[in-house]
Order: C-alpha cells, then sequence, then structure tokens
C-alpha cells in the first residue's frame, strides 16, 4: 500500500506571523549550536518590545513527566507562556483537542529558556506552519505554551543539557490524524509546504512522539469540559470512594437492626410456647385473677363481720335449727327465728 500523503509545492505567499510576534524578522533559526554572542537579543524594529512572553517562576516540584527522585535544575523556568494566548478551560476549545510537538536536541530547553529570541521564534513559526499543512485558518491554531520535556535518561541536574522543548496547543480534533500522518512522512506538506524559516523549524520536530496523549499533558479535545477531564475524573472517583462508603456503613446497620429485630421475635415466640404447654403443677399455676386469698372466707361482708343472707345460713336454719340460736359469730346473742312454713317448703326449689 503507497502512502497518500505526497509532496506538495509550496505556497505562493506565506500566512502571516500572529501579531504579537511581528517584532520577530529574523530569517534563519537560532539553535543551540550558534553561539550565544551571534544571537540578537533586542528587535528589530526599536518601537517593538524586545519580548512578549511570560515565563513561570521555576518550582522544586517535577513536571508530570519526570521521575520524583530526579530534580529539576532551580535556575531555569519550567514552561514560557506568551503573552496572549489559548489556556485550559477557555470556552473556544469546544471540538478542539490538545497537541504536543517535541524538538530536537538542538532547541534543548535549556538553550530556549535563556534565550528570548529562540522562544518567540518558535511561538511565531509554528502556527503558520500547521495552518499551511493542515488547511487551517488562523484562529483555528490556538497556541499555549512551551514546556520542559524530561526524557527518560535524565537522572538529576548534572543531565541538564538533555531536557527537551515541547510546544503546545490546540487545533480541531478532525486534524490530529493528519498532522500525526503527516510528521511520519518528511515529504509531507508539514515539512516542504513552507520556505525557510519555517522548514528550518519543522525540521527539528522528533516525529515519533506522539502528537496527542503526551507525557506531561492532558488531552483538551471537547475543549473546556474535556481539558479538565483530569481533575474530574479525580474528583468523581473520590466521591464514588465516599458514596461506596457511607452504602457499606447504612448497610451494616440496616444488617445490625434486622438480627435485633429477629432475637425480639425468636424471645417472644419462645415465650408464648412456653406459656402455652406449662403444666399445673407448675407454680403459680393455681393462681386466679379474681380469687379471695386463702385466709379469707366466703361469707365475710365487705364491710366487717359476717354476713347472714347466706343461702349456706338458711338451710342451717332449715335443718332443724332451733327457734332460738346463738349467733356463732357474735357470742352472747341470741335470736328467734319463725319456722318455715309448708307452703314455702313447696315453692323451694333447691330440693331441701
Amino acid at each position: 500500500m503507497t502512502s497518500t500523503l505526497t509532496t506538495e509545492t509550496a505556497p505562493t505567499s506565506t500566512p502571516s506571523v500572529n501579531s504579537d510576534f511581528t517584532f520577530v524578522t529574523q530569517t534563519s533559526l537560532f539553535v543551540a549550536s550558534t553561539s550565544s554572542s551571534s544571537i540578537a537579543t533586542s528587535a528589530t524594529d526599536p518601537d517593538q518590545p524586545v519580548t512578549t512572553l511570560s515565563v513561570s517562576a521555576p518550582t522544586s516540584a517535577a513536571p508530570d513527566n519526570a521521575p520524583s527522585q530526579a530534580p529539576l535544575p532551580k535556575d531555569i523556568p519550567l514552561q514560557i507562556l506568551p503573552a496572549m494566548g489559548s489556556h485550559p478551560g477557555d470556552g473556544d476549545l469546544d471540538g478542539y483537542s490538545e497537541i504536543s510537538l517535541l524538538f530536537d536536541l538542538a532547541l534543548d530547553w535549556v538553550f530556549v529558556a535563556k534565550n528570548s529570541s529562540s522562544s518567540s521564534q518558535i511561538f511565531a513559526w509554528m502556527p503558520p506552519i500547521l495552518q499551511t499543512a493542515l488547511n487551517l485558518q488562523a484562529n483555528q491554531v490556538k497556541t499555549y505554551e512551551l514546556k520542559a520535556y524530561v526524557p527518560d535518561d535524565y537522572h538529576g541536574t548534572q543531565d541538564v543539557n538533555l531536557l527537551q522543548t515541547m510546544w503546545l496547543g490546540w487545533i480541531p480534533k478532525e486534524s490530529v490524524d493528519t498532522l500525526a500522518q503527516q510528521l511520519r512522512v518528511t515529504s509531507s506538506a508539514f515539512y516542504t509546504a513552507l520556505q525557510s524559516p519555517y522548514s528550518d523549524l519543522a525540521a527539528h520536530i522528533v516525529s515519533s512522539f506522539p502528537v496527542t496523549n503526551a507525557p506531561g499533558t492532558s488531552d483538551s479535545g471537547s475543549g473546556s469540559s474535556e481539558n479538565s477531564s483530569g481533575s474530574t475524573s479525580g474528583a468523581s472517583s473520590s466521591s464514588k470512594t465516599r458514596e461506596d462508603a457511607i452504602i457499606g456503613v447504612v448497610s451494616s446497620l440496616g444488617a445490625i437492626a434486622l438480627l435485633i429485630l429477629a432475637f425480639l421475635v425468636f424471645r417472644a415466640v419462645k415465650q408464648r410456647r412456653e406459656l402455652a404447654h406449662r403444666r399445673l403443677s407448675d407454680p403459680h399455676q393455681a393462681e386466679f385473677v379474681g380469687a379471695p386469698p386463702d385466709d379469707h372466707e366466703f361469707d365475710r361482708d365487705s364491710v366487717g363481720g359476717q354476713r347472714r343472707r347466706s343461702f349456706y345460713y338458711a338451710a342451717d336454719s332449715l335443718r332443724s335449727a332451733p327457734a332460738e340460736a346463738e349467733d356463732p359469730f357474735n357470742p352472747g346473742m341470741r335470736e328467734r327465728r319463725p319456722p318455715i312454713g309448708a307452703p314455702i317448703l313447696r315453692d323451694n326449689t333447691m330440693n331441701w
């Protein structure tokens, strides 16, 4: 299968440089092999600012792709930002992907970080290269920053010259694959569409370096929402862990409550069964609710004294009781009882 990428002729007009870098008027690319005495550090037009770059303060923390045990030099910055550029979270990044282009050691990080002219050339010339190769408009190539890239063979500050320069920016998502294909073919429009010094800068790109998802970068394919996917995924993971912990605690408490309820039900059923099968000889079985105590006489009046209205008393009178009898409950007192006549005995229904 033959490659579909062919060598393209140079366009009749070169894309214009961003207005923020019109002071870059050099016609040759500055590389690390150039002596510092031959590098111009001031603009050709004295009315233009010497540089429009804002350099971040160096920190002791290593980039995301650097080994934690390898310290970075503290006398150089770790990133360089243009005065006017795009940033993660901008609203106009919807539909864009973050790309990374790595330069070889001819444009190593120490040289670019300490030379404002070199960093200005990269910021000024890289967007026109991408515009021409991918047939994009000027506002479709969004520059982010230059960043120090730490290779695997970097082990400490003694290897500072191994640090490389990485350009970061955004292009439309549909152009990412085209760019990756062109980087692998030296005769593609990315390398040949423009004349020097643009082609010189493109020649120092490391073609084997991944265009997207490179170490130390984050994919921003869908703008502000996808650009923060890393932090969002970390937050959602933490939230998921917290949610799982809450669910576990609630489940444990529910299980404990069910065990307690089951124990109470079991004990109630057991007690009911014990009461149902208790023998009459068991203690307290002879006790009935409402029964009088053992020393209580049945024929006792509620107020005190003996009741003489009981049928037991009448029976004693009918069974040949004397007409005058002594009250057994009140000794010394006697009363006269008239005999019961025959009509009364006939009407008696108790078979006396």
